[in-house]
């Protein structure tokens, strides 16, 4: 439960590992005892909009953004018999998500917490390391 800080993400194919959000993520996940969650993962470096109007940005622009960076809310609840969490998303930046149920395979050493998301939509296993904010 809690605060969480990203610390670091990626998305492991084919034996390969690239980080989505740079080397340097920024992000924050929020986990309720009502079940409820809200995420957010950003890429360090997104482009200022020249214009100062969000409505406005280039493609070039908006691009970037996009794919520098996810938020996503919900329920989540743990299956006791495998120890995974069922992630129902809500919503989502990435509308393809919404209504979504994902598995994710989780573990917890002290202030650490690992997420992966085996079979994710951009291929491979998507993970995340969270700290707990204190």
């Amino acid at each position: 439960m809690g605060a969480w800080s990203l610390a670091e993400q990626w998305v492991e194919q084919d034996g390969k590992k690239t980080q989505r959000f740079g080397a340097n993520p920024k992000g924050i996940s929020i986990y309720e005892v009502n079940g409820r969650f809200a995420s957010i993962l950003l890429r360090p470096d997104l482009p200022r909009i020249a214009s100062n109007n969000v409505m406005t940005g280039t493609v070039d622009e908006n691009k970037a953004i996009v794919q520098g960076s996810t938020a996503i809310y919900g329920r989540w609840s743990v299956n006791e018999q495998d120890g995974s969490v069922s992630a129902k998303i809500d919503g989502s930046t990435y509308p393809n998500w919404d209504g979504l149920d994902q598995k994710r395979t989780v573990s917890i050493s002290g202030d650490e917490m690992k997420l992966c998301v085996p079979g994710a939509q951009i291929g491979g296993t998507a993970c995340a390391v969270w700290k707990r904010v204190k």
